[in-house]
């Protein structure tokens, strides 16, 4: 498995090109990436998966659907997000954003296929009700969206934020091998280790 990441400093999002095999996996998707186009040409990109629906994780699904096929894949509480600007919260910066349907909507315990390696869906709602992981136990890898970052957690401030089901979650990710190496929306790569050890005991105090 290769994973390569791509920052666009517009909405400081992070997008994973996963290439397995001969297929790949495009999670949180951008527009404005001209290196990210590029590299998905020709490529067999089997999913665009959405971690969760806020529109900074979705300008990109529109774009790479019809550039590669690929079947767009959300958690299933946050799938009538896409298509809607004021539940992806696009209308807020008056640009709005809107999502072709989803092709496959997420539960709980759901595996996902590429090439030779196989990720199973977790759910970690709090900073939306419907958002979703990736995670590879064979490499030790979680793809968290806004869960969880280096040194904070996402918000959960919007239409559908918890903090009470982000506690719930938070006490199901310390449970996993610290060893886990974390892909967040937004910021650089971590281990869960680190982060269970220095940032969720502060955190969980102030939740």
């Amino acid at each position: 498995m290769t994973v390569k990441r791509y920052y666009t400093e517009s909405y400081y999002t992070n997008t994973y090109l996963i290439l397995s095999g001969s297929d790949a996996i495009l999670i949180d998707p951008v527009d404005d990436s001209d290196e990210l186009k590029e590299a998905a040409r020709g490529l067999n990109i089997t999913y665009i998966v959405n971690t969760h629906g806020h529109f900074d994780h979705i300008t990109g699904n529109a774009y790479f659907k019809a550039l590669t096929g690929a079947k767009i894949a959300i958690g299933k509480d946050d799938a009538v997000m896409l298509p809607s600007p004021e539940l992806n919260l696009s209308t807020v910066f008056s640009i709005p954003v809107i999502s072709p349907e989803p092709d496959l909507e997420f539960v709980e315990n759901d595996v996902l296929k590429a090439g030779d390696d196989t990720f199973s869906i977790l759910f970690f709602p709090g900073h939306t009700s419907g958002g979703i992981a990736l995670y590879s136990r064979e490499k030790n890898m979680l793809f968290s969206g806004d869960f969880i970052f280096r040194d904070s957690i996402g918000r959960m401030d919007s239409p559908t934020g918890s903090i009470e089901k982000m506690k719930e979650s938070l006490k199901k990710v310390i449970l996993m091998p610290p060893e886990t190496v974390v892909y967040p929306g937004h910021g650089l790569p971590f281990s869960l280790g680190d982060f269970i050890k220095e940032i969720y005991p502060e955190i969980i105090k102030e939740l």
